[in-house]
Parts: C-alpha cells; sequence; structure tokens
C-alpha cells in the first residue's frame, strides 16, 4: 500500500501503518481511510463465534467444514468449535 501511492500518506501515517498488526483470534488492527481522506487506526476485535464465521485461516475452515460434513450446520459446528476450544480440546 505504502508503495503503490494510491493514497497520499504522510511519514507519520506511513509508520502508523507499517506498526498495525494482528493477533489471531483476539484483534486485528488496520488503517481506516474515510472518503474525505481522513485515516484513523482502528482496532477489530471479534468474539470467538464471529471470527470463526468470517475467517480465512485454511485451517480452521477446515475445521468446520470436518464437521458441517457431518451434517452440522454452520452456525452449530461454530459453537462446538469454541465448546471444545474451552474444553481444552
Amino acid at each position: 500500500l505504502i508503495n503503490s501511492n494510491l493514497f497520499n500518506l504522510s511519514e507519520y501515517e506511513k509508520a502508523l501503518l507499517k506498526s498495525i498488526t494482528t493477533t489471531k483470534g483476539q484483534y486485528s488492527e488496520l488503517l481506516l481511510i474515510t472518503p474525505e481522506e481522513i485515516k484513523i487506526p482502528y482496532r477489530l476485535v471479534m468474539d470467538r463465534f464471529f471470527y470463526y464465521l468470517t475467517t480465512t485461516d485454511p485451517k480452521d475452515k477446515a475445521k468446520i467444514k470436518e464437521l458441517t460434513d457431518k451434517g452440522l450446520e454452520v452456525g452449530e459446528a461454530i459453537k462446538k468449535i469454541i465448546a471444545m476450544e474451552e474444553m481444552g480440546e
């Protein structure tokens, strides 16, 4: 993004963009840019259900698929995965 020059970023904004991180399963950070080009650092925190509902991680998607292949609906599969995590499985 920085090298693409799609956005006019100040040195501070470039440094801010480089500092953005993700802690899998806890939060994702991003640089929110409004139509007025106001740039705001943003931390997206999701509960476990929404995390699994929106994940792009192939391993997590495989967990869901394994259970849906056994006949569970997606929501049920996610709830089962979360319950298993809480029990330490």
